[in-house]
């Protein structure tokens, strides 16, 4: 597309690899206008008996964390320049709890908190924040769940469009909040499901 990139490699569960992220950024552009917090783990699938405090820092420093402190050190450019647009990613996960993720259930919560306190307190500089909140999206990340034929069958029972959602459809939600077409939208979480918790058809189960 003619576009520049720039990768820089970052554990953002630590603070130096943050500073250096938005460092090598503004040497590279100069200015920072848009950020979109999309980092995320999720080290164990079960009961919440399963997880000790390794699991807990983990999933908090990554999913929470980074997100606070990333999201500080690109607001502060962001005040200076007169606003911006800060988009986190949150999950569906964090409004109710899915089954065998609750540790990541709990990041995400804050995630949506950490929505709404940055878009209180950074409205009067004109920073704009809001987050997605997806179902189950055919990523990587996911990709132990919706490979397995009997999880993605019954996932798409349970959401009322009948399907799994495609990584470019969180995209496009990314584009309109980034874009002026959301100019008045902010510490809102849209919630890109397809309709799964809409679905007459959605069961609630348990773990043991």
């Amino acid at each position: 597309m003619g576009r520049r990139a720039l990768a820089v490699p970052a554990n953002v569960r630590h603070l130096p690899e943050i500073d250096n992220l938005v460092k090598k950024s503004m040497e590279e552009f100069g200015h920072i206008d848009i950020l979109v917090n999309n980092a995320g783990t999720n080290p164990i699938f079960g009961s919440v008996f399963k997880m000790n405090e390794e699991v807990w820092d983990i999933t908090m420093g990554l999913n929470l964390k980074g997100y606070f402190f990333l999201s500080q050190a690109v607001g502060k450019i962001m005040r200076d320049e007169g606003g911006g647009t800060i988009i986190n990613t949150t999950s569906v996960d964090g409004l109710r709890p899915g089954v065998g993720a609750g540790v990541y259930s709990i990041s995400k919560a804050g995630v949506i908190m950490l929505t709404q306190v940055l878009a209180q307190e950074w409205g009067q500089y004109n920073i704009r924040v809001n987050a997605i909140a997806p179902g189950l999206v055919k990523t990587g990340f996911s990709q132990a769940l919706w490979a397995d034929p009997t999880i993605a069958k019954e996932t798409e029972n349970n959401i009322a469009l009948g399907r799994l959602a495609e990584p470019e459809e969180m995209a496009d939600a990314a584009l309109f909040l980034a874009s002026e077409a959301s100019s008045f939208m902010t510490g809102q979480t849209l919630v890109l499901d397809g309709g799964r918790y809409a679905s007459v058809r959605t069961l609630l189960k348990t773990i043991k």
